[in-house]
């Protein structure tokens, strides 16, 4: 694992499995047994993830980066850790081994917006509206 985060709402960790090419759904209250999901595929080389909570549907949405495809990818799972859509764009060009990413949000509805990421290999960032 190269990662984990969770959400305040909603009850889900992800974890980031770099050389599994998987991000693992983990449910979990905060007082009983934590349950972990089946991993969902995404890019090669996940590293950092970033979680976003959406109240009107109960699911999370997870952003991921393909360090070694130069993807980045939106995953949506339910309360369950189920996969309910996963979803992969290239970054932009000039942009090489994205590594670290997080949601953009909306600041009058914390809805996210954009997002934004960096690039190791090139030493630049990225900002896109992909999925938003």
């Amino acid at each position: 694992p190269k990662k984990i985060r969770c959400t305040a709402e909603g009850g889900i960790c992800v974890a980031s499995l770099f050389a599994d090419d998987k991000l693992v759904p983990i449910m979990w209250d905060g007082i009983n047994t934590p349950t972990i999901g089946t991993g969902v595929s995404v890019g090669d080389g996940p590293v950092d993830i970033a979680l976003h909570y959406d109240a009107d549907s109960g699911n999370t949405l997870v952003l991921s980066t393909g360090f070694n495809d130069d993807t980045v990818r939106l995953t949506e799972v339910d309360a369950s850790g189920a996969e309910v859509s996963n979803t992969a764009s290239p970054v932009p060009p000039g942009c090489e081994a994205p590594g670290h990413v997080d949601f953009i949000l909306n600041k009058n509805t914390e809805a996210p917006r954009a997002l934004i990421g960096t690039c190791y290999d090139t030493g630049n960032y990225f900002v896109g509206y992909y999925f938003f």
